[in-house]
């Protein structure tokens, strides 16, 4: 089965992934290790290899692994867009169709769920250690980026949110 036609828009139908791209997560399933970095690309959602390379230096002046040592070594110092870039890619712009949050909820409400499984188990057994290290790393600090953020709208509105927390 050739790979290199699909692209990021033509990986899903309207009740799940194409045939395709089933057949893509399949593989990295069984056999995570024969899968290319594009192929791995598409499967976590990003632009090819090169162009995430480019998107990355061009937004942050660090190259994608530069950027991953940085989320381990040093995940205070990460900025709201350096985690934004590790969790979901350089390529990412909110303002198109197709965020993360839209796919998602496309996802959640048009596949199945032995369909989602199959996606996030391919995504899984892609990802290296450091990569989903770096991933929980942006993530935690993008939360305090967010709480920070509900803070200061919260007293721009004079609403007391001390007691929100856990």
């Amino acid at each position: 089965m050739n790979f290199q036609i699909l692209t990021m828009s033509n990986t899903t139908g309207p009740s799940g992934p194409t045939p395709e791209m089933r057949a893509l997560y399949q593989k990295a399933i069984a056999t995570p290790e024969a899968i290319t970095p594009a192929e791995k690309n598409l499967i976590i959602g990003r632009p090819p290899p090169d162009e995430e390379e480019r998107l990355c230096l061009a937004k942050v002046q660090l190259t994608v692994p530069q950027l991953r040592e940085k989320a381990i070594a040093h995940p205070e110092q990460l900025t709201q867009l350096e985690c934004k870039i590790i969790m979901h890619g350089a390529g990412f712009d909110p303002t198109k169709r197709g965020n993360v949050v839209e796919t998602f909820l496309d996802k959640g409400l048009t596949w199945s769920k032995d369909d989602r499984n199959l996606e996030l188990d391919a995504k899984a057994a892609v990802r290296t250690r450091d990569e989903l290290r770096a991933y929980v790393n942006a993530n935690q600090r993008a939360k305090v980026w967010a709480e920070q953020r509900l803070e200061e709208v919260a007293a721009k509105r004079g609403i007391d949110v001390s007691n929100w927390r856990d």
